[in-house]
C-alpha cells in the first residue's frame, strides 16, 4: 500500500513538471477579443475576454484548445486565436496633408476697376 501511494505521489510529480515544462508566452492575436473559458471547449461558460495583443503563459493543449495562465489563474481558449509572436507596436499609416501644385496668386483687376458694393 505504501509502496503503491508514493508511485502515485512520484507520477503525480512527473506529470505537473511536464505541465511547467510545457509552459511557454504566446499572445492573443491582433484585432482578436478572446473569450476565455472555464473548459476546453464551447460548452463551457465564458469567465473572462482577453483584449487583442495580450501576453498568455500557454500550458498543455487539449483538441485544439490551450490552458493559459494569466494573473495566477488558469483558463482555456481556442489555440486558433493565440499566437507565438509578439504583436507588432501600431503604426498608423501616413496620410500626406494636402499640398496644392501651386500657390494662387491675387490679381488686381485691370483697367483700374474698384470694388463697390461686394
Amino acid at each position: 500500500m505504501r509502496k503503491l501511494l508514493i508511485t502515485g505521489l512520484v507520477a503525480s510529480t512527473a506529470s505537473l513538471g511536464a505541465v511547467g515544462a510545457e509552459a511557454s508566452s504566446g499572445w492573443v492575436k491582433q484585432g482578436v477579443s478572446l473569450n476565455a473559458r472555464s473548459g476546453p471547449s464551447t460548452s463551457y461558460p465564458v469567465v473572462h475576454t482577453f483584449s487583442s495583443c495580450s501576453e498568455l503563459t500557454l500550458g498543455q493543449w487539449q483538441n485544439g484548445w490551450v490552458q493559459v495562465s494569466y494573473n495566477y489563474q488558469n483558463y482555456w481558449v481556442s489555440g486558433q486565436y493565440v499566437t507565438n509572436h509578439a504583436c507588432q507596436p501600431y503604426k498608423p499609416q501616413h496620410n500626406p496633408v494636402y499640398k496644392p501644385q501651386h500657390n494662387p496668386v491675387y490679381k488686381a483687376p485691370s483697367g483700374g476697376g474698384t470694388y463697390k458694393n461686394y
